[in-house]
């Protein structure tokens, strides 16, 4: 269960270095795209299509990493007046939510980046920009806090 464990965690670190990764890249081209609009009055083509599919992949690739910190928002004004055994069963209970949308997303985004990428679906605009990617990238991102869950399911101390 241990090399499971580190398994996991390295495929997170991976997804949240590319999470980093998308979030420079768009940080460069915004101030790039400004630049260029003000000064010179000559925006780059397709920099807010390319910005809405890489923030599907800061958001999906970096979710399981948050799950592994338990860092999603939550409201803690009842949770936190309850016993530690019933504040377990909570958490148990928020898992398995949690784990069941997962499962439903990653199989039906599954279908929707398959259908995307034989039909070249893609994104409407000055740039046309594939969609399967970043469809696939919510399938990865589910999928991984799918095992995640999982995991701590599994490991819940009850």
């Amino acid at each position: 269960m241990n090399v499971f464990l580190r398994l996991i965690t390295k495929i997170e670190n991976i997804g949240i270095y590319i999470s980093a990764f998308f979030l420079l890249v768009m940080m460069v081209l915004t101030t790039l795209d400004t630049f260029l609009r003000d000064g010179f009055n000559t925006p780059l083509p397709g920099v807010y299509e390319l910005h809405s599919m890489m923030l599907v992949g800061v958001l999906y690739l970096g979710i399981s990493y948050v799950q592994s910190q338990r860092g999603h928002i939550r409201m803690d004004l009842l949770s936190s007046r309850l016993s530690t055994s019933n504040q377990l069963v909570l958490q148990l209970l928020n898992d398995t939510i949690f784990l069941s949308i997962a499962i439903l997303i990653t199989w039906r985004m599954g279908i929707q980046s398959w259908n995307a990428l034989l039909s070249g679906d893609y994104l409407y605009g000055i740039v046309r920009f594939p969609l399967w990617p970043a469809k696939l990238a919510i399938v990865l991102g589910t999928a991984l806090v799918s095992v995640r869950l999982i995991h701590d399911i599994a490991s819940n101390q009850l």
